[in-house]
């Protein structure tokens, strides 16, 4: 019952934080441009060869 209640009186707090990210970004977006869209983590230049054994 608490944790329902919890939920409850927590979901627009929740919900008003989402869309202000969301808000924010939308305008950081629009204000800079698409340089400021960048996903590096797919980038290869980290990843090291099959050969070679990182020294942890």
């Amino acid at each position: 019952m608490a944790r329902n209640l919890l939920h409850f009186l927590s979901t627009p707090l929740v919900l008003l934080g989402y869309n202000y990210v969301s808000f924010a970004a939308l305008h950081i977006l629009a204000w800079k441009g698409k340089s400021v869209c960048t996903h590096d983590i797919c980038g290869k230049t980290g990843l090291p060869s099959s050969g070679e054994v990182s020294a942890l």
